[in-house]
Order: structure tokens, then C-alpha cells, then sequence
């Protein structure tokens, strides 16, 4: 059998495309979290999906002490240090919104599914429907305060960690230390 021909180690300027393009790829989803649309949504789901065994592939294919392999094991801790955080914001946001929110707007077609419930008609989600939009109204500030107190610190810790991974690959620049939180 013959053994094939050793791949030639990639160059310092190819490296440092390869590990902007992982880059641009993460700040592509994130990119796309920030549209309000459920195929945008989808689409950010697959590219978060795909994040981490990417730059996991690209680490592998590297030399272990390699510009490339330090950037990916960066850009790895930082989705999940970021998916960390969120979750733990997103608990203390639920929370927050369980203990403050406003139900009275839905009383009206509580009440109704309840006079329907008793007349011996099966009550059905439409009976909900008028009601949904002045729970929503009710309750907007509260769920805006939920949704940036979980959501801002996050993707503010995102972004910086990507800026600063990026303007050091653009400067063909190591991290310092890829396995920091911070």
C-alpha cells in the first residue's frame, strides 16, 4: 500500500482567511437572530447548529498549536459560553415575566370558556383569540424588559468576544488565551 503524500501545512495568509471566514460565518447568524421572521429564525437556528462542529473541523484539520486551532477553540468557547448565559438569563427573564404579568386581560374569555365548560360545551382555543391582544398590549413593557435583560447582555457578550477574535485574526495576531471566559 502506498501511504499518500503529506499535505503541505496551509499558509500563514490562508490561515488567517480560513479563520475570517469561520468569523464571518458566526456574525452571519447572528446577522440573521436579528431579523423578526420565522424563516430568518430557521435559518439562525441551522447556522448556530452548525457553528460549533464547523470550527471543530476546521480545529481539527489544524496543527494543535496553530493560529487556526487557537481561534477555533475560541470561537467554540464563546458559542458556549454565550449559549451559558443565555440560558441562564432566559430562566431569570421567564421568571421575572411569571411573577409581574397581567392576566386580567384575559379574563373575559376565561370566564366565557368557563360559562361554556358548564353549559356542557367543549371549550376551544378560538374562545381565547379576542383576548390574546390585550393580554399582549397589557404586558408589552414587561416583556420588553424581559427580552432585553436576557437577551442584551448576551448578545452583547457575542459580539465583543467575535470583535475581538476577529480584529486579531485580521492582524494575524493568537488570542492570548482561547480558553478564557472573557
Amino acid at each position: 500500500m502506498i501511504d499518500p503524500a503529506p499535505v503541505p501545512a496551509p499558509s500563514p495568509e490562508q490561515e488567517r482567511k480560513t479563520v475570517i471566514k469561520v468569523y464571518g460565518f458566526v456574525f452571519l447568524m447572528l446577522l440573521f437572530g436579528c431579523i423578526p421572521n420565522i424563516i430568518a429564525a430557521a435559518i439562525t437556528l441551522i447556522l448556530f447548529t452548525a457553528v460549533t462542529p464547523v470550527a471543530g473541523h476546521v480545529r481539527n484539520k489544524a496543527a494543535p498549536d496553530s493560529f487556526t486551532a487557537d481561534h477555533m477553540t475560541y470561537i467554540i468557547r464563546t458559542v458556549w459560553i454565550f449559549v451559558l448565559f443565555a440560558l441562564i438569563l432566559i430562566f431569570g427573564a421567564a421568571v421575572y415575566v411569571w411573577m409581574n404579568y397581567d392576566t386580567s386581560p384575559l379574563q373575559p374569555c376565561v370566564d366565557k370558556m368557563m360559562s361554556a365548560a358548564q353549559a356542557g360545551q367543549q371549550p376551544t382555543p378560538d374562545m381565547m383569540m379576542p383576548c390574546i391582544e390585550p393580554f399582549l398590549i397589557a404586558n408589552r413593557i414587561l416583556f420588553l424588559k424581559a427580552g432585553l435583560a436576557a437577551g442584551g447582555p448576551t448578545v452583547l457578550y457575542l459580539v465583543l468576544r467575535l470583535l475581538r477574535g476577529l480584529a486579531r485574526a485580521r492582524k494575524n495576531e493568537r488570542i492570548a488565551n482561547p480558553r478564557s471566559w472573557f
